[in-house]
């Protein structure tokens, strides 16, 4: 795997796709979601505070989740001429391994 130098080019595309996608669907799915929470708390009778409230809470919690699955989709998406991945830092052998048994339980 070659590692590529971070450009201007590589990271606009890159902020383009966060960008695009979160704004239409994490907006658009948190702002319905968040409206759908609102519809029911008033069908339910809740008080006006409590469903604006709750439904911005529950909004934005499903916009954050979105995001997320945005952000993890990215790394699959294909760039012409990149991708994007994690790659492990380079360690020793030693740092690697994991620690000695001792025998006795910490308990």
């Amino acid at each position: 795997m070659t590692e590529l130098p971070v450009t201007w080019n590589r990271t606009f595309k890159v902020w383009w796709l966060l960008l695009w996608r979160s704004l239409t669907l994490s907006v658009l799915g948190g702002g319905l979601f968040g409206a759908f929470v609102g519809v029911i708390g008033g069908l339910m009778g809740m008080p006006q505070e409590s469903i604006t409230g709750f439904a911005q809470v529950t909004g934005f919690i499903v916009g954050n989740v979105v995001f997320l699955l945005i952000v993890k989709t990215a790394f699959r998406k294909r760039f012409k001429g990149f991708r994007l991945a994690m790659v492990a830092d380079e360690v020793t052998p030693a740092e690697s391994a994991p620690p000695p048994q001792t025998g006795s339980s910490p308990w």
